[in-house]
């Protein structure tokens, strides 16, 4: 599986390889405002994050893990360009979780290990704000998709010695789709503190 740096740097936005809510995921965002349910802070700062994807790995035997992508425009998984987002998209945060160093047979072993507790998050953790650069772009039914330039960008990494958690409350899923509601928090390396939540759908990503 790719790293968070690969995917906000070759997705430029994804590290590893992904909740409880009343919209659909394809519902637009709520108007007036910054949802309360749907975003993260940094120094008082509220962004918006409107969409989630869980990434799972996409190999057998699956590495045991998963990261949980918030955004706030579309991601897809393109056959020819990869995973990329809609260049709409302003900010965007990666949370990745590693149960093990081991594997696991099936998508839903992993899965299950998400529900109702909390998470020690990964040092490969980011958050990005104020994008307003892309490369790699290209067009899907009139929507342009591309890799955020995370150079140009506001980035936040996780501090590797300082501790993160992502604390789910209520999750299920079927094999492409779920719901989940979740809290969570890192410290970068400046001592910048990023928190959020997100209570809402979810779509599943198989990393190819």
């Amino acid at each position: 599986m790719k790293t968070i740096k690969t995917i906000f740097k070759t997705i430029t936005f994804l590290s590893l390889i992904f909740f409880m809510g009343s919209c659909s995921q394809t519902d637009p965002p709520e108007s007036g405002g910054v949802a309360q349910h749907k975003k993260f802070s940094i120094s008082g700062t509220d962004y918006q994050t409107d969409y989630a994807y869980i990434f799972v790995d996409g190999g057998t035997p699956l590495t045991d893990g998963f990261m949980l992508v918030l955004t706030d425009a579309k991601l897809q998984n393109h056959s020819v360009h990869g995973v990329s987002m809609e260049t709409i998209m302003n900010q965007g945060i990666s949370l990745l979780v590693k149960f093990s160093n081991g594997n696991q047979p099936t998508q839903q072993d992993v899965l299950n290990q998400l529900a109702n507790t909390t998470h020690n998050l990964s040092d490969e953790c980011m958050a990005l704000t104020d994008i307003v650069d892309w490369h790699d772009t290209y067009l899907d039914n009139t929507i342009q998709f591309g890799l955020p330039n995370e150079t140009t960008a506001n980035t936040y990494e996780k501090d590797d010695a300082i501790a993160g958690d992502l604390t789910i409350t209520n999750f299920w899923n079927s094999t492409i789709a779920g719901a989940i509601n979740c809290t969570y928090t890192f410290t970068d390396s400046n001592n910048v503190v990023v928190s959020g939540t997100y209570n809402g759908p979810f779509e599943i990503i198989t990393e190819l």
